[in-house]
């Protein structure tokens, strides 16, 4: 019971955490698309025409859109199996966050976003290393889930 404890709630957390991020990306998605497709408030859009670049609005919302809707379904995607207790989708997850935000640990100066990105690395990094030694500790594979009652 202690084991599948220890395996289970940073799966669970992980899963919590990346689903939550889904439904954050898809949220800012639909409004950009609608944004893109009917225009965007009146408030916003007088600042924009001030700016001049109100045709070039509806492209940028559309892109912002676009990517905001490929980040909240692999995020919900891999927070679906997390919470299942896939060890394989935190991996995946932790990699891919990796190769976003390690280039920019690099850069010649550091900015928030940065500081801001070593935690949320060093997060996804601690709860995989989590499971992965309590699935090891338990003597179970990298597979193994709870079983659903049938």
């Amino acid at each position: 019971m202690t084991s599948r404890l220890l395996v289970s709630v940073p799966c669970r957390v992980y899963g919590f955490l990346a689903c939550a991020a889904g439904l954050v990306g898809l949220v800012l998605a639909i409004v950009l698309l609608s944004w893109a497709k009917f225009g965007p408030p009146e408030g916003l859009l007088a600042e924009i025409e001030k700016t001049g670049s109100g045709g070039e609005f509806r492209h940028l919302a559309t892109g912002l859109g676009v990517t905001f809707l490929a980040f909240g379904v692999v995020h919900a995607f891999i927070g679906l199996f997390a919470l299942a207790g896939r060890s394989w989708a935190m991996i995946v997850g932790t990699i891919a966050w990796a190769i976003f935000l390690i280039p920019s640990f690099f850069a010649a100066e550091a900015t928030a976003y940065d500081c801001a990105g070593v935690f949320v690395l060093g997060a996804l990094c601690l709860l995989t290393l989590l499971t992965l030694a309590a699935r090891f500790a338990a003597g179970s594979d990298l597979e193994l889930a709870p079983s659903l009652p049938a």
